[in-house]
């Protein structure tokens, strides 16, 4: 029987790019520490039964050893992480992911590590989010009034869609795949592989190029037990992370075009905005931008809001 054996639950699915860097972690786990630790992941943890906000928790209490988890479910504690919540500040992957190997990942992962009983091991890239819709196609700020959308948990999240006109309706994505097909929610927003895995295009024809948000998950374990490993499994694990960290940034950075044209064969609208209506809806989230700019006045966030 394996010293350690390791669980890492994620809920985006196994045909995920997550899921594909879980299994590298694991594999590289494995190699360097051998019968020594046994390897579980828990793809989709949504299927199980559980919220993906209930992550955190299991892995604080022991039932999870690792999972990874959007930075907005720790806003409450680090207000500083609704960085990641607001629109049209981080469109470019490889300077907001080169700034997260610096000063900038650092600053968070002290506050994550202070503020909760997590220890951040690495921070992954979680897609550039588009919104969809069963109703109509999305041009201007004005086509979004009177469309409920489903937002994930965040009240910056839910200011934002407010002032492009949308009714927000906060709710984990447990819920809301079980909500699919439900005529009164009337869009939403993911990257495009999950619009794709999760078949959400299927109900929501319309797909419209936003890129409104480029998502951060944080990839989190005890300290508690982190502490209690011994200098070669901690090493082991720092290593097998940092190869993990480095296979999904690329992956995920190369998906969205496989993805997007998966989604129109599949008979989905897929339409870009043009520059005026980019433009009318940068407007239209100024004022949220605005409001949380005091949050950002550390020089690490300089250039970023």
């Amino acid at each position: 029987m394996s010293e350690h054996a390791f669980t890492f639950a994620g809920y985006k699915g196994a045909k995920s790019v997550h899921a594909a860097a879980v299994d590298k972690f694991g594999a590289r786990l494995v190699e360097e520490l051998g019968q020594q630790v046994s390897f579980e992941q828990m793809s989709d943890a949504l299927a199980q039964g559980h919220k993906s906000g209930d992550l955190p928790g299991m892995v604080a209490n022991g039932s999870l050893d690792f999972c990874y988890i959007a930075t907005l479910r720790f806003a409450d504690k680090v207000p500083q992480c609704q960085l990641f919540d607001l629109p049209f500040i981080a469109e470019d992957r490889s300077n907001l992911f080169s700034r997260l190997d610096g000063a900038l990942g650092d600053y968070f992962r002290a506050e994550i590590e202070r503020e909760t009983p997590h220890k951040v091991l690495g921070f992954w890239d979680n897609g550039l989010r588009h919104i969809t819709n069963r109703v109509r196609a999305l041009e201007t700020p004005a086509d979004c009034e009177g469309l409920v959308i489903r937002t994930q948990i965040s009240e910056t999240i839910g200011d934002v869609f407010r002032s492009l006109g949308f009714t927000a309706e906060p709710m984990d994505i447990k819920l809301y795949r079980e909500r699919l097909d439900d005529p009164d929610i009337h869009a939403q927003d993911n990257d495009l592989p999950t619009i794709l895995n999760f078949g959400i295009h299927k109900h929501h024809p319309h797909v419209t190029l936003t890129g409104h948000i480029l998502g951060v998950l944080v990839v989190i374990c005890s300290k508690a037990a982190y502490a209690a490993w011994s200098q070669e499994v901690r090493q082991a694990v720092d290593t097998a992370m940092a190869d993990a960290t480095e296979f999904q940034r690329a992956v995920a950075a190369s998906r969205d075009a496989e993805a997007s044209a998966q989604l129109a064969a599949d008979g989905a609208l897929v339409a870009a905005l043009s520059d005026e209506g980019r433009a009318r809806f940068r407007h239209a989230v100024t004022p949220v931008l605005e409001r949380h700019r005091s949050l950002f006045s550390d020089p690490v966030f300089k250039g970023l809001v």
